[in-house]
């Protein structure tokens, strides 16, 4: 397509980047029976890099004076097949893989350009996610129309049992408004633990945008239920709170176990390898950052954040994942992160923790004692010497304040 040369003042011919992935596009008995504004057509296989598709039921197109119109010719047969589709490729996510199942597409193109979408109830065999294979997806609900994504799925899976559903206004506000309900997630067939863990919850999302490029909203994650093994661990009501314009993004934090808020500019593809990076240069014996940090993207963006947090009733939390840590409620950790100049600055206070056999009292007295201690290392550290040290050493000289014993004065 890219050697197709386009007579003069004709733009040439753009192609989607999962096009360009494919070495090639076969089509096998295509079959159009009609004339050439109404025809159904079928075909046994469309075939590329990313996949195949079939059609072996009639899909009907009608064109007239307002509208492109694509239906299925019949409910029962007409049916898209979709047979290990790299979805992942096409997304650009590892985390994906191939998808398999079937659809039964209506699209409606106006005059004017716009474009209508649904998809009645339609199945997916299965998708790849993590390295696991996601299986028995049923799509309840698909449609666009005036700039409205709806979507709805539900899962029954022999080890996920969920459903989604989620609205996005695309038009000069946008909206978004989700809900996710995990019934049952095996934490472990998942690939994300090893430790039979399994885990329920709801999680419900809000988020419009207020002004131009200025999006608030909330993200809240209502009863968390975690299970490993005969433990078990309830984590109650969430909200993370969202304010982001284009020069600052403003994240709150707020639960019964944990307050935290962060602000400031992010670049998140670059975010964690700039911090440990940075960390190494202060603690060169951490096996972070420098030749141990992934290769860092070349980007002029940079991160400037400050943040904040404040532990609450952690005990539970610690029993389950660190049973070896106390940390006393009202423990904050507070700091700014710089990555364009390199700053750091980073405020620990906790009356109490202990880890183990290891017991740390008053950690803030002792910060101060450090702090006070590191001033005159750093900065003064002549205050407490004596001016004596700093006599030049003569090798003939003997100083003045040392003198022979009283039985070697003969020999002077």
């Amino acid at each position: 397509m890219k050697a197709i040369v386009m007579p003069d003042g004709v733009d040439p011919i753009s192609l989607d980047p999962s096009i360009e992935m494919n070495n090639y596009l076969a089509v096998s008995n295509l079959t159009i029976t009609g004339y050439d504004q109404d025809f159904d057509f079928t075909f046994d296989e469309f075939k590329s890099d990313l996949g195949a598709l079939t059609l072996p039921g009639p899909m009907n197109f009608l064109m007239d004076s307002g509208s492109i119109k694509i239906t299925p010719s019949d409910d029962v047969t007409s049916k898209l097949f979709i047979n290990d589709f790299h979805l992942g490729k096409v997304l650009s996510e590892e985390v994906l893989g191939n998808i398999s199942g079937s659809i039964q597409p209506i699209v409606e193109i106006s005059n004017n350009g716009d474009v209508e979408f649904k998809l009645n109830r339609s199945n997916i065999t299965n998708v790849g996610f993590n390295d696991y294979i996601i299986s028995q997806i049923d799509i309840v609900e698909g449609s666009f129309k005036n700039n409205l994504l709806k979507a709805g799925i539900k899962i029954n899976d022999e080890n996920l049992i969920a459903d989604v559903s989620c609205e996005v206004f695309i038009g000069n506000r946008q909206q978004i408004n989700g809900q996710l309900n995990v019934q049952m997630a095996n934490l472990d067939a998942l690939n994300f633990t090893s430790d039979s863990s399994i885990v329920s919850t709801s999680i419900n999302l809000a988020i419009n945008e207020t002004k131009k490029s200025q999006y608030e909203g909330d993200i809240v994650v209502s009863n968390i239920d975690y299970y490993r093994g005969t433990d078990s661990l309830f984590i109650p009501l969430s909200t993370v709170s969202i304010l982001n314009s284009p020069g600052n993004e403003h994240y709150t934090l707020k639960s019964d176990i944990i307050d935290f808020e962060i602000k400031g500019v992010f670049d998140w593809a670059n975010l964690f390898v700039d911090f440990t990076d940075d960390l190494a240069k202060v603690f060169p014996s951490i096996m972070v950052g420098g030749n141990h940090a992934k290769e860092k993207f070349k980007s002029s963006a940079y991160n400037d954040i400050t943040f904040n947090l404040l532990t609450k009733d952690m005990e539970n939390i610690f029993g389950f994942f660190a049973p070896e840590l106390e940390i006393q409620n009202e423990t904050g950790l507070s700091g700014k992160y710089n990555s364009k100049d390199e700053y750091l600055d980073i405020v620990f206070r906790s009356p109490y923790m202990s880890y183990g056999d290891f017991i740390v009292k008053d950690i803030f007295s002792l910060l101060l004692l450090i702090s006070v201690f590191s001033m005159f290392v750093c900065f003064a550290p002549n205050d407490l010497g004596h001016p004596d040290n700093y006599i030049e050493a003569n090798p003939m000289v003997t100083p003045a304040h040392i003198v022979p014993e009283w039985y070697f004065l003969p020999f002077y």
